[in-house]
Formats: C-alpha cells, structure tokens, sequence
C-alpha cells in the first residue's frame, strides 16, 4: 500500500484551539477553517514538531477518509500544502516559527540604550492643558487630546530631553495643547525650525480663531491637527478654518449616532480629515456596532507573515512611542504607569520603556485571545482596549 507526504508551505501558519483549527497562508491571504478530531488532530500534532520539517507520512487509508481527504483538497486549493507519493521529489519546508535574534533580555543585560532609541518614532509633549468639561476627562488616553491641567511643561527641561531624541524624519514630534497659551512657543518654534523631525500641532477645533489670530505665524508652517468634538457648532468652526487654514487636518471625534448624522450634513470637499470614534460609558450599543470585530471581519484580514511575527512580538500601536504631560511625567502610554519625570536619566527612562511587561510589548497573548483562532492575525489591542478594561472589541470570544 503507498503512502503519501503532505507538506505545508513555510508561508502557512495552523492554529488550534479546542477542537476548532485554522490554516492561513500568509503569502495570498486565503484561510481554511477545520475540525480538529481524529486523523487530522494527530496530523496537525506532527505538523507542529520543527524536527519534522512541516511535512507528514499518510497511508492510503487516511487518505481515504472522507474529512481527511476533504482537508487536504482545501489546503491544496488555498495553495497551502504539497500532496505527493512517498518517494517523489518533495520541497523541504520549514514551519513558521518567531525567530528574535535581539530580545528584549540581551538588549537590557548588553545595558545598549542605543537600540531603544533608535526604535523611537513618534514622541509627544503636552504644551498646556486646557479647559476641558468632564466628559473629555478620559479622551488623552485614546488619543491625542489636552489634559485637565492648569500646568505647562517647563521649556529648559522640554529642550534637554529634545537634545536626546534622534533627529530624524522617521520620528514624528507631536505637541498637544493651547499653543497660544504656551509662554516660550516662539522660542520653541524656531528650535523646530532647526531640526529634521516631522512635527504636528493638535489643538481643539474650537480654539482655532484666537490661535489663528494670535500664533498663527508661529505655527503655519507645521503640520496642524484640529481636534473636533463634534456638535451643532461644528460647520461655523470648520467654515473659519476652509477660508483661512485651508492646509490643516480635521480630526472629527464621535461617540454617537446623532454625531455621526452631523458629519454627515458637512460637505467635505476641500477638508483633509479622518473620524475617530470615543469610548463612553454610556455608549457601548454605538461601540459595539461600529467598532467591534465580527468573525467575516477576521477572517478577511490580509496579513503577512512578517506583520504577524511582529504581532506575537510587540504591540504595533504603542512600540516607539513615548508621551510626555504638562507636570513633565513621561508615558509609553497614558493607560499604563507613568514611568518616570523628563528630568530624570534619559537611560534609566529607556530601559524602563523596554520591559515585556509594558505597552511597548503588550500584545494579545492573554484571555480570552489566547483562546482564539485568530489571536495572531487581530489588530493588537489598542488604546479603546484598556480605556474600557474589556480586552478584546470583537464579537469572535466573548
């Protein structure tokens, strides 16, 4: 009787959780979902051994059982496996596994600031706080938005840590607050002038008339966001900056369906802008619609392989980013602890960004993710996330 190899391609991952499997092949995006029972869960047991090259033995009896042979098929449809006799010719292949030449742990212990540095990209300081009501409390930690704080970041201590910053274009600086309130935005303006890096002013749609008329020759030749809560007030703002700040962007925040029908009433022809949904605690129903995952959702993620080896590594949303509020603590991220003071050792602030325990790293190996088929080809999680202490926004697990 002869028996027959089956070999997978090194592009291809298979996932089991239960009794439920996923194959994905990340070189054309196809998946096949399957049963994990019987022949197929001793196969996929082999499979997932390195020292047997990504490859399996069956006899002509496996073969024929209908399930198995059905498995098979699909895979060799999604180009996903090679299905050939014992003895014909046989690509090797290797399973694809995360292979992490400098970790965490060498790049700590070898003491080399120099590479955590260098995974910079994106640093922002909060100038000012603002006057912000209680609703907007929480909006800093799901994105760029003031703070309740009567403070301002001190300009000696703001440009020592600057001097530490590469300056490059692959790291963006982000200044968040009422620059027109900033007492030394001159002087800082033309220290940017000086520098490489990409830099961006955020600062609320509604303050965009006394910034404009008092700071705007400060700032206009920098990139400007605006930040928009969206209300009734909305189209008088916006007419004020398409006649008089054509080149900045829109940044529209929504919580509900009722803001969402006001974005809808605004001609949006001249305006660069992107909307951004706010978590609330009184708005799951709109979140859950709009912004939770679906299981057609994932299973329509296009993902290579390297994109995927990052997710099981670090956490693509915070890596790279450090935040810095108007008292000068300093944030890998804002729903996590402060790690320390701008005015403290900018190595000892590095190496303490640099820890698998924190944003930087944080990544979906937890429940019930880790649970899940698609644990790996998810969006990693996300500021929403841990503002509503739920950690997955999806419909998959609940």
């Amino acid at each position: 009787m002869k028996n027959f190899v089956l070999t997978i391609d090194s592009n291809t991952f298979i996932w089991t959780h239960s009794d439920e499997g996923l194959v994905y092949n990340s070189s054309n995006f196809k998946s096949v979902n399957f049963k994990v029972h019987g022949v197929i869960e001793e196969i996929c047991r082999l499979l997932d051994k390195p020292e047997n090259l990504y490859s399996v033995t069956l006899s002509k009896a496996e073969v024929k059982i209908p399930y198995v042979k059905k498995w098979i098929e699909d895979m060799l449809l999604i180009e996903s496996a090679i299905f050939k006799p014992v003895g014909e010719n046989v690509t090797a292949s290797l399973k694809p596994i995360l292979k992490i030449q400098n970790n965490i742990s060498k790049i700590v212990n070898n003491y080399n600031c120099s590479d955590i540095t260098d995974s910079l990209h994106e640093v922002t300081f909060h100038l000012t706080g603002a006057n912000i009501n209680n609703e907007e409390l929480e909006y800093h930690k799901q994105f760029f938005y003031p703070t309740k704080n009567k403070k301002y970041l001190e300009y000696n201590e703001l440009t020592t840590f600057l001097n530490f910053i590469p300056q490059k274009e692959n790291v963006a600086l982000n200044f968040v607050g009422d620059c027109d309130l900033y007492p030394d935005i001159k002087t800082l303006c033309n220290l940017l002038d000086k520098r490489n890096n990409p830099v961006t002013f955020y600062f609320r749609l509604e303050d965009i008339r006394r910034i404009w008329n008092n700071s705007h020759t400060m700032i206009e030749n920098y990139n400007i966001c605006l930040l928009c809560k969206v209300n009734e007030e909305t189209k008088e703002h916006l007419s004020f900056v398409q006649e008089n700040t054509p080149n900045t962007r829109i940044q529209f925040l929504i919580s509900s369906e009722k803001e969402n029908s006001i974005i809808e009433t605004i001609d949006m022809t001249d305006l660069n802008y992107d909307v951004t949904p706010i978590a609330t605690s009184n708005n799951h129903d709109f979140f859950s619609q709009y912004i939770y995952l679906k299981k057609e959702d994932c299973s329509n993620i296009k993902m290579r392989k390297r994109s995927i080896f990052i997710n099981q590594t670090l956490n693509g949303n915070f890596f790279g980013k450090l935040e810095v509020l108007p008292d000068g603590s300093i944030w890998d991220n804002l729903n996590f602890q402060r790690i320390g003071f701008i005015n403290e050792n900018f190595s000892k602030l590095m190496f303490a960004v640099f820890d698998n325990k924190r944003a930087w790293f944080y990544n979906r190996h937890q429940e019930p993710c880790i649970n899940c088929l698609y644990q790996w080809l998810c969006p990693p999680p996300s500021n929403y996330e841990l503002v509503l202490n739920k950690p997955n926004l999806c419909h998959v697990k609940p």
